[in-house]
């Protein structure tokens, strides 16, 4: 066999066990990592030096700025360890503008790859569905986080759309058939799964699409159907969220009163604490001591009681049904939680951590809330460090400085600032944030890459999701975003042929 398909063969191999590590897992990830660094070691760098010069200046400038950090940092074995997590910003670029990309028919075979890790993957997360009592839809698929696997299903969604109605004409109609197949049983299961953060995302990118062809086919009658299309998908989605804060906000009896609501009762009315304690007895065989993990069993069932509109006494107890009981026996406090709607439960969920930091300040326990309280706490650090930032690997300890400071109920948790953009700015500083920025939007404007359909749903999805996580901060979500955008930058390289000094 020739050195040349050799090559060929270990670069495939490669970018194939990178795209099984990003769903399944860490392990593989790493070793993808290392056979990516070996081979940038021992590679000819003649392709590598035909890569603009600023475009790989850029490519390597996040990874030299946390370098850098490393300088004013004040927990060096802390700095090293985010260095050591961040090696792919440096191991990725020079790979990819290291080796020729594979041909077409292997990218293809790759690509189905990715479509097929990711069905695996989903028919693994259905079956857990399946087979868990009361599941957290957040763990059904174990081997990766919820929001990173989110947004793997987005862009296959996004790219199998793409490809489909570019090449619609040219592909048999078996071949339409199982793209759609794809497309519907990941958007069903951005559903069952209750992801709304692939829902949010895909609504945006929807937006996004519509009225980007909208504007370039101004001309066209048909430009009002790319308008109108936002909102056909859009309102219903807004509606059943109006509906169901209605069904939950709004008191059943129409009197206010200045304490927690949940399905429109109010939780601590009509309550009869010793007749409640009694039905807890008497149902469950449970005492008000009894616990449902840390939750006691007798506010677990305050709360569903309520949840169904009912009195919290044994006249209460009594109108509960078997399923009712077991319900709570598992720990469920509210009667929604057991529909088996999971966008409902979802939202019900976020209504409750709203309600219970409005009228009792709670702010543990909400994943909404906390992250409103870790931004304001990273921002009051941010001031105190504005120009440089507190250098790499010193964000976390600032923040919980800044908690106990503030007296927050987070402090002690050792939490991150859940926001990519404010943790680099906090990390590096505004001038950090600038180059930050550079090295995000360079290549887009240098390589016109906005007119790539594919970069561009990979560039707007990773965009909007770093204002609500710290993408960088965990190996799947560093090794997704530099697999696809320094691939995206390759291909374009290749396709535009630029020369060194282009």
């Amino acid at each position: 066999m020739r050195t040349c398909d050799l090559k060929t063969h270990y670069d495939t191999i490669t970018v194939a066990i990178a795209i099984i590590g990003m769903v399944f897992s860490h392990a593989l990830m790493s070793l993808a990592l290392i056979m990516m660094a070996i081979r940038t070691v021992f590679i000819s760098k003649s392709t590598l030096k035909k890569t603009p010069k600023d475009i790989l200046i850029v490519s390597l400038s996040f990874f030299i700025l946390v370098c850098l950090g490393i300088l004013w940092s004040q927990n060096v074995n802390t700095a090293l360890a985010q260095l050591n997590k961040l090696l792919p910003f440096l191991v990725f670029p020079l790979y990819f503008f290291s080796i020729d990309l594979p041909k077409e028919k292997s990218l293809k075979q790759l690509a189905s790859l990715y479509i097929l890790t990711l069905f695996v993957a989903t028919c693994i997360g259905v079956y857990n569905l399946l087979n868990t009592e009361n599941p957290d839809y957040r763990t059904i698929m174990p081997y990766c986080s919820h929001i990173r696997f989110a947004i793997n299903l987005v862009l296959a969604v996004s790219f199998m759309t793409i490809y489909t109605y570019r090449n619609h004409k040219a592909l048999k109609k078996e071949n339409i058939a199982l793209l759609i197949f794809f497309i519907l049983w990941f958007c069903i299961y951005l559903l069952i799964s209750a992801s709304l953060t692939g829902i949010c995302l895909i609504l945006c990118i929807i937006v996004f699409f519509s009225i980007r062809y909208g504007l370039n086919n101004l001309t066209n009658r048909k430009s009002l159907i790319f308008f109108l299309i936002p909102f056909v998908l859009i309102m219903p989605f807004i509606h059943i969220i109006s509906v169901y804060a209605k069904d939950y906000f709004v008191p059943k009896d129409s009197v206010e009163k200045e304490m927690m609501i949940e399905n429109g009762h109010y939780i601590y009315d009509n309550v009869d604490a010793e007749q409640l304690n009694m039905g807890l007895k008497k149902y469950l065989g449970k005492t008000e001591n009894d616990k449902f993990e840390s939750y006691s069993y007798t506010d677990i069932a305050l709360r569903y009681l309520n949840s169904k509109g009912l009195t919290k006494d044994l006249k209460g107890w009594s109108q509960l049904d078997s399923a009712d009981l077991t319900n709570i026996k598992n720990g469920i406090p509210n009667y929604v939680y057991a529909e088996n709607n999971p966008i409902k439960e979802r939202l019900y969920k976020i209504f409750f951590e709203i309600e219970a930091y409005r009228k009792q300040g709670h702010v543990k326990g909400s994943s909404l809330i906390q992250r409103l309280d870790l931004w304001y706490n990273s921002i009051e650090a941010i001031k105190q460090n504005i120009l440089f930032g507190v250098g790499t690997g010193d964000a976390t300890s600032e923040i919980e400085k800044q908690m106990r400071e503030n007296n927050s109920q987070l402090q002690g948790e050792g939490l991150k600032s859940h926001n990519q953009y404010i943790s680099i700015t906090l990390t590096f500083g505004i001038v950090g944030f600038i180059i930050f920025c550079i090295f995000l939007f360079y290549p887009l404007f240098r390589l016109n890459m906005n007119k790539n359909p594919y970069y561009s749903v990979f560039f707007l999805v990773f965009i909007l999701s770093m204002f609500t996580e710290d993408t960088f901060d965990n190996q799947a979500g560093i090794i997704l975003f530099c697999f696809w955008n320094f691939f995206f930058i390759k291909t374009e390289m290749e396709k535009r042929s630029l020369p060194i000094h282009a």
